[in-house]
């Protein structure tokens, strides 16, 4: 692959009426995409939807190599069939400039397609895009293909939404689940790697789905590591502290508190409670259930066990 300061991006824009559907838009842009991916010299893809709602341009960034790359790109049979297919309530026109601004949340998404179906994965890719494209929030999506000469099939995408609910709004919604069951005929895996979660860098991400654990069930992990802590730190490390400054106390206090729970007791919990966190869609309910009660169960014998730690 070519240094990153070598590349130019060819920016296709195309407008309509506020009323033109944003899967139209968004589809024709995908389809842009993919059959400028097939080009020597191609280095990666993203569209940007209109920043506004009162607007209309959606944005197809497109990088090469060098400029002579993006010329036979341009001067293509393949491209000018796709744009000869362009409707009448749409015009589109090209420059050479700067990349505009992505999104502000992102997901990076790995997809290895199986040996020989990339014509079924790039027609899933569309539909995928078409219904993601029309949820709240959507900003864009990043698309690279596998470097050329490298061993498996694994492209690379990064999807973009203005914030995290919206991001999750997507990757929980039904239509999402039904259309990654339908991709398991043509990918052998997807990898995910999210930072939208609650306490970022504690709790894990499923690698097969992208699913994270729910707010609650990490409130409560986090509750079960903390309450103890923090009540032996108040009987025994506190009073250790009594004759400084208590903002400076207390500074010192939370940067132990947050030390061990970070690399000590937050480990082990989730280590233990992996399967209440991210259960097995087959015993969802079961672990939901189990894992809930034995938490109860354990704040239960903490607070049993430690009610007479401090003085009344």
């Amino acid at each position: 692959m070519p240094e990153s300061t070598d590349v130019m991006a060819l920016i296709t824009r195309i407008e309509g009426s506020v009323s033109v559907e944003r899967s139209q838009a968004s589809t024709f842009l995908v389809r842009l995409l993919l059959a400028g991916a097939e080009f020597p010299g191609f280095w990666s893809g993203e569209i940007i939807p209109p920043l506004r709602l009162e607007l209309a341009e959606w944005t197809l960034i497109q990088r090469f190599a060098n400029v002579e790359a993006i010329e036979v790109w341009r001067q293509s049979e393949e491209r000018k069939k796709i744009l000869g297919e362009l409707s009448s309530d749409l015009r589109i026109w090209d420059d050479l400039t700067s990349t505009p601004s992505p999104g502000t949340v992102a997901t990076s998404i790995v997809t290895d397609v199986k040996a020989g179906m990339h014509d079924e994965y790039w027609s899933w890719l569309l539909k995928i895009q078409k219904a993601q494209a029309q949820f709240p929030g959507y900003a864009g999506i990043y698309l690279q293909p596998p470097a050329p000469g490298t061993a498996g099939c694994k492209w690379t995408s990064v999807l973009r939404f203005d914030t995290a609910e919206d991001l999750e709004r997507w990757f929980s919604s039904p239509v999402r689940q039904e259309l990654l069951a339908e991709a398991n005929q043509f990918v052998n895996a997807t990898y995910f790697q999210r930072l939208t979660s609650s306490f970022p860098g504690w709790f894990p991400i499923d690698n097969n789905t992208g699913a994270r654990p729910a707010k609650w069930k990490t409130a409560v992990l986090v509750f079960i590591g903390l309450f103890p802590l923090l009540m032996l730190l108040k009987r025994f490390f506190y009073p250790q502290l009594a004759g400084i400054n208590p903002a400076v106390a207390t500074a010192v206090g939370t940067a132990v508190s947050v030390s061990i729970m970070t690399w000590f007791t937050m480990p082990i919990l989730i280590y233990g409670f992996n399967w209440w966190l991210l259960p097995n869609q087959n015993t969802r309910l079961k672990n939901n259930i189990a894992g809930s009660l034995l938490a109860i169960l354990i704040v239960a014998l903490e607070i049993f066990f430690l009610h007479d730690l401090l003085p009344y």
